[in-house]
């Protein structure tokens, strides 16, 4: 069901000259049910993505953990215990990584890379803010590039590829 709304929103939205995001009246929304429920973490979920292909979602939360979804079968595929010590707030898959590797932000304002397949994160963040980090962003146009912000009013950007040959 969340394949075909998806689709058929940014159809619409297309259309109409937008660009392809879901929008919903207050209406709209009190008619949905819940179709799925996604069971995992242990915190509250701050954060979920979509890949680009809209088969898998990564979910960030509270317990400081990334968790990997088949959407379809609604199953858990993959989790990664990160190394923030706060709530993830923000988490994104990284462009041109077959949906493998993902970047997050948490509330200790570290920006962190993570290979969901190995249960991995690297020992070492990409960024590291003043306060907490809110946001983490990539564009397919620079795939390589990171963008984040946070508390500290800075958006800070950083090239994976200089990190890690």
């Amino acid at each position: 069901m969340l394949h075909s709304l998806r689709l058929r929103e940014q159809r619409e939205s297309r259309r109409a000259g937008k660009d392809p995001v879901v929008q919903a009246s207050d209406e709209l929304v009190k008619r949905f049910e819940l179709a799925n429920l996604l069971e995992g973490h242990t915190g509250c979920v701050n954060t979920i993505s979509f890949n680009e292909g809209g088969s898998l979602l990564v979910s960030g939360s509270d317990d400081r953990r990334l968790m990997l979804w088949d959407v379809e079968q609604h199953k858990l595929l993959h989790q990664v215990q990160t190394i923030h010590q706060g709530n993830i707030f923000g988490a994104r898959f990284l462009f041109e990584t077959n949906d493998e590797e993902v970047v997050s932000c948490a509330a200790d304002g570290l920006v962190c890379h993570s290979h969901m397949l190995r249960a991995h994160c690297s020992d070492q963040p990409l960024a590291v803010h003043d306060g907490a980090a809110y946001k983490v962003c990539v564009h397919k146009a620079v795939p390589k590039v990171v963008l984040s912000c946070g508390e500290d009013g800075k958006v800070r950007r950083t090239d994976i590829s200089l990190r890690h040959g």
